[in-house]
């Protein structure tokens, strides 16, 4: 996916934890909001895409966990997400360019343990440009 060029600071199992924030946490956290109909007894979310979920059908986008990664797809304007899209979306970030970033505050959000070394590069990096 988009995050290989850009996750060579952020751990694989860090990223792996990321995407497999359960649909329940994220609502709880206002990254998504629950749609007013359930399907098959199970929430459905407003698409952050089309605000599909709002209208008069009330149901939204289906979460779908396949290999510990949540997929939630709309049918109305075909668009698929994952949650480092979502929290994306939430932050207002890119998910591509500004992926490290996403995955930064998503850690600090969701008590995700972040690796000293990728805040130590950081920290190097300050202090090789500071005078």
């Amino acid at each position: 996916m988009y995050e290989n060029n850009f996750s060579a600071s952020i751990p694989e199992h860090v990223i792996r934890e990321i995407k497999d924030i359960s649909p329940d946490t994220l609502a709880a956290h206002h990254v998504i909001y629950e749609a007013r109909k359930t399907v098959a007894g199970k929430p459905t979310y407003v698409c952050p895409n089309c605000d599909n979920g709002t209208g008069r059908d009330g149901t939204g986008i289906l979460p779908n966990s396949k290999n510990g990664v949540w997929l939630y797809h709309c049918f109305r304007c075909d668009e698929t997400f994952d949650n480092i899209h979502l929290l994306a979306l939430h932050y207002n970030l890119h998910p591509r360019s500004d992926f490290q970033e996403i995955c930064r505050l998503a850690c600090n959000e969701f008590n995700i343990y972040l690796e000293s070394n990728y805040q130590s590069k950081k920290v190097k990096k300050l202090v090789v440009s500071s005078p």
